[in-house]
């Protein structure tokens, strides 16, 4: 294998990232990520949609050569998550994210242009593979990198991903999971951007299918 592993959770990226936003950023993204009881039910509060997520976003960007002063990318890794409400229409979460760093962005009067990608970058991720823009398929990737770790690493973002869904009865989050799964091994590529190792293709797809074969 060539070319470095997928970061998945950074507790250091995510202190890195907190570091280079502006203060009022830096305090609203906090704010919002450590925020308990986003989903009702017995296990409330982030389990993988968190810091260490977002960090891991940032730390793998970096691990691939990805420049610290890219701003456009800095602020859709802090904000892709920002909004994450369970139960919530398709879509609802990415729109309210961006919404969020739009108006952040212009009370801070931030550069328009990495801002207006940045925004682009989260609604992005709405639907990931069927992103256009070449900027938007590598934060796509960056998003998805997780699905390329070991499979311990695979199987514990499953359980996260688990919990946070704890009020859905067990048969129809199995049900909802493999549909997901599914709809992944059937694209003809889950790495669109050509900036990431060729090796995470085979490595996802192995994963996917194993938990697909266990389900």
């Amino acid at each position: 294998m060539t070319g470095p592993a997928p970061i998945r959770r950074s507790a250091a990226g995510w202190s890195a990232l907190l570091a280079a936003l502006p203060v009022p950023m830096r305090e609203e993204v906090r704010a919002a990520y450590a925020a308990p009881g986003f989903n009702p039910g017995p296990a409330p509060g982030r389990h993988y949609h968190d810091g260490e997520h977002v960090g891991g976003i940032w730390a793998t960007w970096l691990a691939l050569g990805g420049a610290a002063e890219d701003r456009a990318i800095l602020w859709a890794a802090a904000y892709h998550d920002l909004v994450y409400e369970i139960p919530s229409a398709s879509g609802w979460n990415e729109a309210e994210s961006a919404r969020r760093l739009t108006q952040i962005g212009a009370a801070l009067r931030l550069d328009a242009a990495p801002l207006a990608e940045a925004v682009g970058m989260i609604e992005a991720t709405a639907r990931h593979l069927t992103a256009v823009a070449e900027r938007d398929r590598l934060f796509c990737d960056l998003d998805l990198a997780g699905l390329a770790c070991d499979p311990a690493g695979f199987r514990d973002n499953t359980e996260r991903v688990r919990r946070e869904y704890a009020m859905v009865p067990e048969p129809a989050f199995r049900a909802g999971r493999r549909a997901f799964l599914a709809g992944l091994l059937a694209e003809p590529a889950i790495f669109r951007s050509g900036r990431v190792p060729a090796w995470w293709e085979a490595t996802a797809r192995a994963n996917i299918r194993r938990e697909v074969a266990e389900a």
